[in-house]
């Protein structure tokens, strides 16, 4: 179908510039043969349809732009392998007008569809416009060009007409009639759209106008823009050309593009001297002074005068209002008729005298006042309910509310009616500048505290929403966005700055952080993309807890419910003694009665609010973000500030106790949020939980905290607790770590802890062996290593690098994408720091190995356990090693930054792999769990490592260590009793902790627990006398048992009880072991005892010894 009155979309033009005719056609087509159109490239077609002209490729484009189908009568940009670059086309010979007030009109219909394999990205599908120079970079923003861009958006997958304005008209996904649920999707093509994009030509030079409407031509959701003007000079002064231009819209890893546009028709017509019928409304700042209120506002495009109107004073934003001046041509106006402390509202009329069009600005409050003073004690304490204070409308200017600089109007609105609220809207949220602060301000000394209350409802009830079925009844529920900062409120150094952020260093804010699954979290500076920030320090509610399902995930609920119940809190945060944990805070949140505290949460880090420690003085502060799509609106129902100059530093107990072992030693760390303790107190046991002595007082050391416990007994357990010190007085105790102390010793690894120095040195990789787009590097260093023979001269001259005695040389091969910087791109490096050596590779799309050599070892013959400890790495790296001239890696691969103790060699699952050649495809291995890992005889034990299989990640990839350890083993009773907490004498096999009359090991081989008298084991063992007239006993034993032999299990016998003992006959039994015990005890086997009947009589017992 082809429209008759239409514009800019995919053409173009270059001819004369003419204002002396009215109304004319450039193109009017619906690409089918009818129209002059045949199959193929649409650059070389000549266009009848309109003022004639032939579709030409742009000089310095890829071909290709669009492909016509002349018999479905569409005009399609093809689908290519392309990575970057635009292809565009421009009509030339069309002749196009651009004077002054000349209009275009343009209609295109068309529809959209993507490729199923890949997912959502912000993509410009086809771009059209006018253009001073016919190009092939089209831009939303330069002075050449007047575009308009069809794309979609990743964040809310809607379709969007963009421009140098920004967003004009845009369709949801539900509304243009396609399946928006990513990768694998099924319905991939919209329903047939339809864009009208008018464009105008004002008087006023350099500028234009312009609006567009997008509509689904099936169902008849249509989207409105409001009206624009964009500035662009050059093409104001010479436009020629009409221009249409495909993106390509690729993901990252994609071999084509994977959005498609389908174009039925183009119409574009052209107007002469089309009059001024709108204009955009003014937009107003206010900025109150004392006795005084400043407006200003951009100039409006082809208004000649402004009109400034007032209310009286405390009348509210409905007014009335009167002319405070009748007549301005310029862009601002200082109203001096006003009182310090009274609220005005003032409108400012833009009008173009001439036609008589105007346009009202929205309202905006002003309220002149006194200048900001210093302040303490409580300064806010407001319900935003005092009429005499507050009005309806936007909370900046109200009262001492101010707003951010850059933060749009509107950032609050408040409420007065009712319980009264300030809500941040969703609409303005989604600017990220939605700011306000207290124009008074406090003093911002060490350990200054400022605390108070805030209530507030969370409310998504303007989401986006999709069915579901819960029940057999249908609702629609809201569409929530994973893991997003909705609400932050605490303190400020920069009120002239951008909005608060909890990642900026001028800000200390507790953040609320909304869920997918309507969770909310809190923390200080508790930043939205890592929930790690939140720590053990923050608060979580649940969507329950907080009286909301806007997913409805409860199916108790009948309906969905989209604002929670009042969110109260109770806040401190306070300026600390040290800036790297420059600030703490204190949250309790109440909820329908139920309370939750939080520990003291200090912001350290990359948001550690280091510009606002320095400060000297400090705003209290409010800003909304609204995640989008979710249009998320927070209501802060009430509010409360206090400020006092000076407090005690919390005191906090230590946590994380952790413990390794070294030979016969502790390695302890533990962790203290804020750093503001003065020592540490260390306890210790050498026996059990109940005699703990003083052991070390008032240790201190900076970060990270240490302390080695060296010269203990072999295999004794020891017990540690800790105690922080502050200025006004001592923690509680830490955690208990228990540990017990072993004989080591590294026998194999890389383990160098201070054998390297220089700082960060990159390692000799060789040149490289190229072959199939493969880089394979093996090494450059001394012996075929990656070790420069330099370093190793240096340590033996005294100097420099590395120590050959405690680090071992590093071997191995790196594989790398020869498109991503060939050899240049890649590297392995040491980084040396003061607890660590790292070993650390960079390298995208790699497959790697690095390796020490040593041994042989016998891991059939000896216990090695495996050890090691890694950061920054993904979820493909694996221990290694070598058995013989054999490569294996390791079931278990490594987690992130922390030590790892992988277990007994001879007992984790290995697969096997080659070392690479040049040309071979980037190593993989099966997934963890795959049937090629199992348990291998590792008897020639001759080199440990790192495997790093085929990942596309471009990131730093570090090992601190990786070692084979051996030395004193534990017995699996001496780990049973350990896992109950009971040590050292204690733990006497014959002994009786619980005191139950069962020795501890009996109770081990029984399944008791030796803490617990109520739990002695299984103590029914089944007897009788079997069809020969034998004797027949039953008892239990540990499925292990069957393996390990341990424990010992012997039944004795004993024909008289008064004259006799009981002494082990068993080795004339017959002995069967049969199944499971019982359906509830599966880790016991049955054990019958067949025993020949020399006595009439006989009795039984079970000894069980380790």
């Amino acid at each position: 179908m082809k429209i008759k009155r239409a514009i800019m979309a995919v053409l173009v033009g270059m001819g004369m510039i003419s204002a002396t005719w009215a109304d004319s056609t450039i193109i009017n087509t619906g690409f089918a043969a009818g129209d002059g159109y045949s199959d193929g490239d649409l650059a070389g077609q000549t266009d009848t349809t309109g003022g004639g002209g032939i579709w030409t490729q742009a000089s310095d484009t890829l071909p290709n732009a669009f492909n016509v189908d002349a018999t479905a009568g569409i005009a399609e940009n093809e689908t290519i392998a392309v990575t970057s670059g635009a292809r565009t086309v421009y009509l030339s010979g069309a002749t196009i007008g651009n004077a002054a007030k000349d209009e275009w009109t343009t209609v295109v219909d068309f529809t959209l569809k993507r490729d199923a394999a890949e997912g959502w990205a912000n993509a410009s599908i086809f771009t059209f416009g006018l253009s001073h120079i016919a190009t092939n970079a089209l831009s939303l923003s330069g002075q050449s060009d007047l575009t308009f861009s069809v794309g979609t958006e990743f964040s809310d997958n809607n379709i969007e007409i963009k421009s140098s304005v920004g967003d004009l008209s845009k369709l949801k996904p539900i509304e243009a009639g396609w399946d928006d649920s990513g990768a694998g999707a099924t319905d991939l093509e919209t329903e047939p759209l339809r864009l009208t994009a008018v464009l105008r030509k004002t008087s006023a030079d350099g500028y234009y106008e312009l609006s567009t409407t997008l509509e689904n031509l099936t169902t008849g959701s249509n989207s409105v823009s409001m009206l624009g003007v964009v500035s662009a000079t050059n093409a104001y002064q010479t436009a020629q050309y009409y221009l249409l231009q495909s993106s390509p819209a690729l993901q990252s890893g994609a071999a084509s593009d994977y959005f498609t546009a389908s174009i039925d028709s183009l119409s574009t017509v052209l107007t002469n001297n089309v009059d001024l019928s709108e204009l955009v409304a003014p937009v107003v700042a206010v900025v109150p002074g004392v006795g005084q209120v400043d407006l200003s506002w951009d100039s409006i495009v082809e208004a000649d005068q402004y009109v400034v109107q007032r209310t009286a004073a405390n009348v509210g934003i409905g007014g009335p209002y009167t002319d405070v001046v009748a007549t301005i041509t310029t862009n601002g106006y200082q109203d001096t008729a006003v009182l310090n402390g009274n609220l005005y509202y003032y409108i400012v009329t833009a009008t173009n005298t001439a036609t008589g069009v105007s346009a009202d600005s929205d309202p905006v409050a002003g309220m002149p006042d006194a200048p900001a003073a210093l302040v303490t004690g409580a300064f806010i304490d407001t319900t935003f309910t005092n009429t005499a204070i507050y009005a309806n409308g936007d909370l900046a200017a109200q009262d001492k509310w101010r707003a951010n600089f850059n933060t749009l109007a509107n950032a609050f609105t408040v409420e007065t009616a009712g319980d009264g609220f300030a809500t941040g809207l969703s609409t303005v949220a989604n600017t990220n500048d939605a700011t306000v602060f207290w124009r008074d301000y406090s003093t911002n000394n060490v350990g200054a505290v400022w605390s108070g209350t805030l209530g507030f409802k969370v409310s998504v009830a303007n989401a986006p929403t999709v069915e579901k079925v819960v029940g057999g009844v249908t609702n629609q529920v809201a569409v929530l966005t994973a893991e997003e900062a909705i609400f932050d409120f605490g303190l400020t150094s920069n009120t002239e700055g951008a909005r608060t952020d909890p990642d900026d260093s001028d800000d200390a804010v507790i953040t609320l952080y909304q869920g997918d699954d309507g969770e909310i979290r809190m923390g200080l500076n508790a930043r939205y993309w890592s929930l790690a920030d939140f720590g053990d320090n923050g608060i979580q509610l649940t969507a329950e807890e907080l009286g909301w399902d806007p997913a409805w995930n409860n199916p108790s609920n009948s309906v969905p419910d989209f604002q929670t119940d009042l969110v109260e809190l109770e806040w401190s945060i306070r300026k600390s003694t040290n800036e790297d944990y420059a600030y703490s805070s204190t949250i309790i949140a109440t909820v329908g009665g139920n309370s939750i505290t939080s520990d003291v949460k200090y912001c350290t880090g990359a948001y550690n609010a280091g510009t606002l420690w320095e400060a000297t003085t400090a705003n209290f502060v409010m800003a909304h973000q609204s995640p989008n799509p979710d249009l998320t609106e927070v209501s802060v129902d009430y509010v409360s500030v206090a400020h006092t100059n000076a407090s005690e530093v919390p005191i906090i107990a230590p946590r994380n106790l952790a413990s390794s072992i070294g030979n016969l030693s502790v390695n302890l760390a533990w962790a203290l949020t804020g750093q503001e303790a003065t020592g540490f107190d260390i306890y210790r046991s050498a026996t059990n939980e109940s005699t703990f002595i003083l052991y070390e007082s008032n240790v201190t050391n900076a970060l990270p905290y240490l302390y080695v416990d060296a010269g203990l007994d072999d295999k004794r357990v020891y017990l540690y607790k800790i105690k922080a010190k502050f200025p006004g007085g001592d923690s509680d105790f830490s955690e208990i770590e228990a540990v017990r102390a072993l004989g080591v010793s590294n026998a194999l690894g890389y383990d160098p802890k201070g054998a390297l120095t220089g700082g960060a040195f990159n390692l000799s990789k060789g040149t490289g062996i190229v072959s199939n787009d493969v880089v394979l590097f093996t090494g450059g260093g001394l012996n075929g290593s990656w070790v420069d023979e330099t370093y190793v001269k240096d340590w033996e001259a005294g100097t420099d690098t590395w120590d050959t005695n405690a680090a071992p040389l590093v071997y191995g091969w790196v594989q790398h994408d020869n498109n991503d910087g060939g050899a240049a791109g890649m590297f392995v490096g040491v980084r040396d720091s003061a607890t660590q050596d790292n070993i650390r590779m960079k390298s995208q799309g790699n497959a790697s190995l690095l390796y020490v050599n040593g041994g042989p070892l016998d891991a059939t013959a000896q216990t090695y356990t495996l050890e090691g400890k890694s950061a920054n790495w993904d979820s493909t790296a694996r221990p290694a090693v070598r058995n013989g001239s054999t490569w294996y890696a390791c079931d278990t691969v490594f987690n992130n930054n922390v030590d790892q103790s992988f277990g007994d060699l001879s007992t984790l699952k290995w697969a096997s792999f080659s070392a690479p050649a040049p040309g071979d495809t980037f190593v993989t291995m099966p997934a963890s769990g795959d049937a090629a890992y199992t348990t291998r005889s590792l008897d020639n034990v001759t080199a440990v490592g790192w495997l790093r299989e085929h990942n596309e990640l471009d990131a730093n990839r570090s090992v601190a260590y990786i070692r084979l350890l051996t030395g004193t083993t534990t017995t699996a009773y001496e780990n049973w009793t350990f896992g109950y907490g009971i040590y050292n004498e204690d733990a006497s096999s014959t002994g009786d902790y619980d005191n139950d009359g069962i020795n501890n090991v009996t109770e081990w081989g029984l399944g008791g627990n030796p803490a617990n008298d109520g739990n002695q084991g299984i103590q029914n063992h089944p007897y009788g006398v079997d069809d020969s007239g034998g004797f027949i006993y039953i008892h239990p034993a540990l499925e292990s048992w069957l393996t390990t032999g341990e424990p010992t299990y012997t039944v004795l016998e004993n024909a008289n009880l008064v004259h006799t003992d009981f002494t082990d006959e068993s080795s004339s039994y017959t002995i069967n072991i049969g199944g499971e015990w019982s359906s509830n005890r599966t880790d016991f086997v049955t054990v019958t005892n067949i025993i020949p009947a020399a006595d009439a009589v006989k009795f039984f017992g079970l000894e069980v010894t380790e």
